[in-house]
C-alpha cells in the first residue's frame, strides 16, 4: 500500500531526524515513527481484522500523533475526536459507529464506559479492542472520519479517502513552499482538519513537528517555540485577534518565517495589522480557505498578492477548480469546488462506511462569493444555517435542539 504521510523516498535522508518533538524534550525520529507503524500493524493483526475502524480520542501529544500516522499508513480507517468532546457524545458515537479499536488517554473519563480489553499501551495512551464484530466491509479507500459540527452532538462525519489526503497534502506543500527545514508547532487541535493538514504536510517532506498541548495564550507555548526554533505557525482568525491583544508574541520568535490563517473569515482590520507585523518581521503570512469536506484547503493566497488582494482568500490550489453557480447582478453566487481532494460524502453511522464515493470530486461549499478578473476568490457568506467560531463550524439548528433539551431538563 502506498504511503500518503510518510515518504519512503526520503527515509534514508531523514531517518535520524526528529519527526515529533515535545515540550518535555521527548523525541520520535522518523526511523522510530516507521518502526512504531510496523509495531501497530502487528498489534492490530493479532487482535482484529485487516481494515478495522479505529477511534482516536485526540490530543496534541507524541502518543496520539504517532498512532494517527501508524493507523493511516497501515490502511485502517481512523475516526478523530477531540479529547474535549463531552462524554455523552462520545458514547453516542461509539454506539453509532461501533469501532473495533479505541485509542484513548489512559485517564480519560470515557475509558470506564468502553466495553473491551486493553491490548497495547504507549506513553499515556491505551489501545482497547472492543466487543464489536462486523461482517460489513469498510470501503477500501476510506481512510479518515472527521466531524463537521464542533461539539454540538451531531453524529455526521466526513468520509475522507486516502487519495483525498494525498492530493491535498501535495497541493498544500506546493502552495506554501513547505520544506524539510521547517519546524511547525501544533497550535491547532489534530482532530481539526486544518491542524491535521499541518501535520500531514510537514511529515510528508521530512520536516519536524513541535508537539504541545499548551494553548497559544499560555506563555509556556511561546517559551517552547522559541527554544525549539519554530519556523511555522498556523491559526484561525480568533487566534490572531487574541494574540494581537496579548502583544503579538510571535514577533519575539526570531526563527519564525511562515504564518497561515484559515477557518472563519478574518476581519480586514485584523488582517492588515497582522500583515504589517509579518512584513516588519520578515514573515510570510498567507490566508487560506477550506472545508473539512475538501480535506482541509481549497484556496491559498499567493504571497506576492497579500496586500493587493485584501479581502480575498486567494487562488484555488493546484489540481482544483472553482466556479460560481447562479451569480446575481453583483457576481455573487454559490461557490462550487472541483478537485480530487473532495471527500467521498458523509456518514451518520457504521453502515455508511461501506458506501462508495458519492460526491465524485465536486463540492457545493455552501458558501456564496465571487471570483475577480484575476482569478481570486472572495467569500461573501454562507447560504445555510452555520456559523464558525474559533475554527469550529456550529450548526444553528443543532444548537437550538441542544438548548431546547437543556431547557426541558431545567423546567
Amino acid at each position: 500500500m502506498q504511503n500518503i504521510i510518510l515518504s519512503s523516498s526520503i527515509y534514508e535522508k531523514v531517518k535520524n531526524k526528529p519527526a515529533l518533538l515535545d515540550f518535555d524534550g521527548n523525541i520520535m525520529t522518523y526511523e522510530m515513527l516507521w518502526e512504531f507503524t510496523y509495531r501497530m500493524e502487528n498489534v492490530i493483526a493479532k487482535n482484529g481484522s485487516e481494515k478495522p475502524l479505529v477511534m482516536i480520542i485526540c490530543s496534541n501529544t507524541i502518543a496520539c500523533i504517532s498512532a494517527y500516522v501508524a493507523f493511516i499508513e497501515n490502511g485502517y480507517t481512523v475516526m478523530m475526536l477531540s479529547e474535549n468532546t463531552d462524554t455523552v457524545r462520545m458514547e453516542s458515537l461509539i454506539i453509532s459507529y461501533q469501532p473495533q479499536f479505541i485509542y484513548i488517554p489512559e485517564k480519560h473519563s470515557i475509558s470506564k464506559y468502553i466495553q473491551g480489553v486493553s491490548v497495547y499501551d504507549f506513553k499515556d495512551y491505551v489501545l482497547y479492542k472492543t466487543e464489536y464484530c462486523h461482517g460489513l466491509q469498510i470501503h477500501p479507500e476510506l481512510a479518515l472520519l472527521l466531524s463537521t459540527s464542533g461539539s454540538t452532538g451531531s453524529s455526521k462525519m466526513v468520509r475522507i479517502s486516502r487519495e483525498n489526503i494525498r492530493c491535498n497534502t501535495e497541493a498544500i506543500i506546493h502552495a506554501l513552499s513547505i520544506e524539510e527545514t521547517d519546524r511547525a508547532v501544533t497550535s491547532l487541535p489534530c482532530s481539526y482538519t486544518y491542524g491535521l493538514s499541518v501535520i500531514n504536510t510537514h511529515l510528508r517532506v521530512g520536516a519536524t513537528i513541535l508537539v504541545t498541548d499548551y494553548k497559544v495564550a499560555d506563555i509556556r507555548f511561546w517559551e517552547f517555540v522559541k527554544k525549539e526554533s519554530c519556523t511555522s505557525f498556523s491559526g484561525v482568525a480568533y487566534t490572531y485577534n487574541m494574540l494581537l491583544r496579548l502583544g503579538s508574541p510571535w514577533t519575539k520568535i526570531p526563527t519564525l518565517r511562515k504564518m497561515t490563517q484559515a477557518g472563519e473569515k478574518m476581519p480586514l482590520s485584523v488582517y492588515e495589522e497582522i500583515l504589517a507585523l509579518a512584513k516588519k518581521n520578515n514573515i510570510r503570512f498567507q490566508v487560506m480557505y477550506g472545508q473539512t469536506e475538501a480535506t482541509a484547503r481549497i484556496c491559498v493566497m499567493p504571497l506576492k498578492y497579500a496586500e493587493i488582494k485584501k479581502g480575498s482568500v486567494g487562488k484555488v490550489i493546484e489540481g482544483g477548480k472553482i466556479r460560481i453557480r447562479g451569480a446575481d447582478e453583483t457576481g455573487d453566487g454559490k461557490i462550487i469546488y472541483e478537485g480530487r481532494n473532495v471527500a467521498m460524502g458523509y456518514a451518520g453511522n457504521r453502515d455508511d462506511l461501506s458506501n462508495p464515493d458519492e460526491w465524485h470530486n465536486i463540492l457545493d461549499t455552501g458558501d456564496y462569493g465571487y471570483i475577480d478578473e484575476d482569478g481570486f476568490l472572495y467569500v461573501s457568506g454562507r447560504n445555510d444555517r452555520y456559523v464558525k467560531y474559533t475554527g469550529n463550524r456550529i450548526n444553528l439548528d443543532e444548537m437550538e435542539l441542544c438548548i431546547e433539551k437543556l431547557l426541558s431538563v431545567m423546567l
